[in-house]
């Protein structure tokens, strides 16, 4: 184990390395035998120096994290991965059947909403969906080297977040026994989280159905 130069390492071929990375991409449809090989290879932690294997083991941060677009044209992919200007690197994965790129962002902070907002924009933007398994910063990635690789040096930030929303629990109080059918439904509702209007017209009847029952006194279920 030691530390690698990113450059460097996405740059650097030879004859042992081509070859290692031409029997996975032979291999692509047999998972084990290329899991094997996979794992039986060089690989790195492009996030950073790490004592180990661990999102909180870091000790420094490079500047970057990887994404991972799978089943794709990698042609087509490479050509979109450019306009988008926080990608400072796209190339062929190690099967050959995916493109790896390189996202740079400013810190480490708030990294699961970072990633959340990151694969929002791309599938906005150039319409692609990324392997939400690279959601951890010291996710390793395999040797893979591609002559026609991307690079961008002077690539910029990614700044943005997505923060799921949560989910208000409310508590109400309970109704007789006469609507014990329409306390159970509500009851489940704030139990599970479960949205029943689906749409705004079920949402109108649902209002006009409380308001039908309650009066003024059913705008707090509402």
């Amino acid at each position: 184990v030691r530390d690698v130069n990113l450059y460097d390492w996405l740059t650097k071929s030879n004859d042992y390395l081509l070859n290692h990375q031409e029997k996975v991409r032979k291999n692509k449809d047999n998972q084990s035998l290329k899991r094997s090989l996979k794992n039986g290879f060089y690989a790195m932690i492009p996030s950073g120096t790490f004592l180990k294997q661990g999102d909180d083991a870091m000790l420094s941060f490079s500047g970057f994290i990887s994404i991972d677009i799978d089943h794709v044209d990698p042609i087509e992919a490479k050509s979109k991965l450019p306009l988008l200007p926080y990608i400072a690197y796209a190339g062929l994965s190690v099967s050959g059947d995916g493109v790896w790129a390189l996202v740079r962002i400013p810190n480490v902070s708030d990294f699961k909403a970072r990633y959340a907002a990151l694969v929002i924009d791309v599938k906005d933007k150039i319409g692609f969906d990324l392997d939400k398994s690279c959601s951890n910063i010291s996710r390793f990635r395999c040797y893979s080297f591609d002559p026609d690789a991307y690079f961008n040096l002077e690539a910029q930030y990614f700044t943005g977040l997505h923060f799921e929303p949560k989910v208000e629990r409310r508590e109400f109080a309970r109704m007789n026994g006469s609507n014990l059918r329409l306390s159970t439904l509500i009851r489940l509702i704030c139990e599970t989280g479960v949205d029943i209007t689906g749409n705004r017209n079920n949402w109108l009847k649902i209002g006009g159905a409380l308001a039908g029952e309650f009066g003024e006194k059913g705008r707090s279920y509402f």
